[in-house]
Formats: structure tokens, C-alpha cells, sequence
């Protein structure tokens, strides 16, 4: 094995050992009354909220997708932040442009709302009313290459006490799907 090559896979090992960080996770989240942001879920990933309190105002759209937009209308590259601010301000023109190419969903996520943010997103929302928006947050098992995916789930399955508050979200969740009918 040349020294690139052990650099490379060390490389690999430190983002899947991350990835597994950010899957183990059970988060809090929470915005001001009357804030408007945008970004992306921790390493792009997908994730599951439950929202507690408050209401918020959501547009979700591919992160790639709005990077190529900007790319072919200004001919640069952006980062992550750029893109959500682009995202917010855009233009009516320009988002009815975007529309032609891309799909932006919109939803408005109220207390007791599941709401799942898939692979690669850009999310904007607005904070509605006179509260402030609570809620919980954990990341899902990305569908990526076999050996990632078998090594993060290992992890998570590995915890003998199942005490790990992702483990509990995911029980949580599990048994609320579980217990609705069609």
C-alpha cells in the first residue's frame, strides 16, 4: 500500500467515524419568533424532526441542484451558507426559472409534525407567529455504499444498554408509526 493510498482510506475511516458521530445523535433545536434562515442538515445528511413548539414555515430543495442554478446564472461556485442565502433572497424571477428544473417543496410544520429532510438538502424556514420553534432532531442512516452504511448501523446496534439518545429517538419513532393505521 503506497503512502497516498494509506492517506486515502485513513481519510475515509475519519469522515465514516464522524457520519457515526452525527447518526448517534439525538439534537434540540430552536429558533426565535420571526426568524427567517436557511442551511443544511450536520454533513448534509438526512434527518428526522419532531416539532414541539411553535410553528414553522418550510421550503426544501436540493442542495446540488440550487448550486448548478447559481452556477449556470453567476458563474461561480458557492458554499453551503451562500447557497441558503441565495435561497432566501432569491429573486421571483429567478425562483420561477429554478422552478422550470428543480422541485421545491413547501410545507408549514406545526407542533406534533414529523417532518423528514432527505440526503443533500437546503432548507429555508420561517418562524410563524409570536412563538418561538422547538423541537428534536436526529440524523438517518444514508444510503450510500454498503460498507459505510453496515459500519454506521454496527455502531448504533452496538450500544448493549440502548441508551444512546438517538437509539431512544429511534424507538420512539418506531413506535409511533408502529401504532398508526393507514
Amino acid at each position: 500500500m503506497s503512502r497516498d493510498d494509506f492517506n486515502e482510506e485513513q481519510e475515509k475511516a475519519c469522515k465514516l467515524t464522524k457520519t457515526v458521530a452525527t447518526l448517534d445523535m439525538l439534537s434540540f433545536f430552536a429558533s426565535a419568533k420571526g426568524q427567517v434562515l436557511a442551511g443544511s442538515e450536520p454533513d448534509s445528511l438526512p434527518t428526522v424532526r419532531l416539532q414541539v413548539m411553535g410553528r414553522r414555515q418550510v421550503m426544501i430543495t436540493d442542495k446540488k441542484g440550487l448550486a448548478e442554478f447559481m452556477n449556470k446564472l453567476h458563474g461561480s461556485s458557492y458554499n453551503s451558507a451562500q447557497l441558503g442565502t441565495y435561497f432566501l433572497q432569491m429573486l421571483q424571477s429567478d425562483f420561477d426559472k429554478y422552478l422550470e428544473e428543480n422541485k421545491v417543496y413547501c410545507a408549514m410544520i406545526e407542533p406534533g409534525t414529523v417532518l423528514f429532510t432527505p440526503t443533500n438538502s437546503m432548507v429555508a424556514e420561517k418562524i410563524c407567529d409570536d412563538k418561538d420553534a422547538v423541537g428534536l432532531r436526529v440524523c438517518c442512516l444514508p444510503k450510500t455504499n454498503p460498507e459505510n452504511e453496515e459500519a454506521a448501523l454496527s455502531h448504533l446496534l452496538s450500544n448493549k444498554k440502548g441508551d444512546s439518545p438517538a437509539s431512544k429517538m429511534w424507538a420512539f419513532l418506531l413506535a409511533y408509526f408502529e401504532n398508526i393505521k393507514p
